[in-house]
């Protein structure tokens, strides 16, 4: 219920954030501004595309792709390096696994990998939440973040909205 809650509260975010063109405006030239088409994913088909046997770090699908926002389900096998965005907001729900999110503070080592991203490196002064299956979190833009994996976890999957700021 509560991805529901979230999926909706998101959605309506993102089609807020989706420049629409007037009535009298040309066609939108982008593809990302077309209508979709009803999409549906089983709860089996999202942890098909996230968890891959022997496919270590994290695996990425991306299930909507849009201008300002996409959504993606995300496994991680092993925790993640932290990471940055500028430009991104996400909205987070655990699906599967036990880990912890390490948030704020500061990053040393980082490497910038382009358009306001940056990633690795070792996040100090900041704060922890533990992770579990129903759990939602919002990451504002601008700020360092980590997912870490809790001991005797094999797999840790979250479908992730991130909307453009």
């Amino acid at each position: 219920m509560r991805l529901r809650i979230m999926l909706a509260t998101v959605g309506a975010l993102a089609v807020g954030a989706v420049a629409v063109p007037s009535a009298d405006s040309a066609a939108p030239t982008s593809p990302h501004l077309a209508a979709d088409s009803f999409t549906f994913k089983s709860n089996k088909d999202l942890e098909d595309v996230a968890i891959r046997p022997g496919v270590a770090g994290a695996s990425l699908g991306v299930l909507s792709d849009h201008e300002n926002y996409f959504v993606e389900v995300v496994g991680r096998t092993q925790t993640g390096e932290p990471e940055f965005h500028a430009h991104w907001i996400d909205y987070a729900v655990v699906q599967e696994g036990h880990g912890s999110l390490l948030y704020g503070g500061t990053d040393t080592g980082s490497r910038d990998i382009g358009n306001g991203e940056s990633r690795g490196g070792t996040i100090s002064g900041g704060a922890s939440r533990d992770l579990n299956p129903g759990d939602y979190f919002e990451m504002p833009a601008g700020e360092w973040h980590q997912i870490i994996l809790k001991p005797g976890t094999k797999a840790f999957r979250y479908l992730v909205v991130k909307i453009r700021q």
